[in-house]
């Protein structure tokens, strides 16, 4: 299995999502090794083996995905932040 990564910036106007709890990865393994889940809140990551709890997190993903802009319109997006943030 190669390495994937997925990365897309849910606009604002995009609506509540169940990313707006915090950020997190997931990172998926060949088996034997679990589905493992970096959960970040408040000032601490936790790392998540429980095969229920990466799979809520696997829906949450499935349901952010569709109102993420395309990897280069988040690319966009943030260049026209940072240029707003310089002037």
């Amino acid at each position: 299995m190669p390495p994937v990564q997925s990365s897309g910036i849910a606009p604002l106007d995009a609506g509540p999502h169940p990313g707006a709890r915090g950020n997190f990865q997931i990172f998926q393994f060949r088996k034997p090794w679990p589905t493992l889940v970096a959960a970040e809140s408040a000032g601490e990551t936790r790392y998540l083996e429980d095969e229920e709890v990466a799979e809520r997190f696997l829906n949450d993903f499935a349901q952010i995905l569709p109102s993420t802009l395309s990897a280069d319109l988040s690319r966009e997006l943030i260049r026209k932040h940072m240029e707003g943030m310089a002037s």
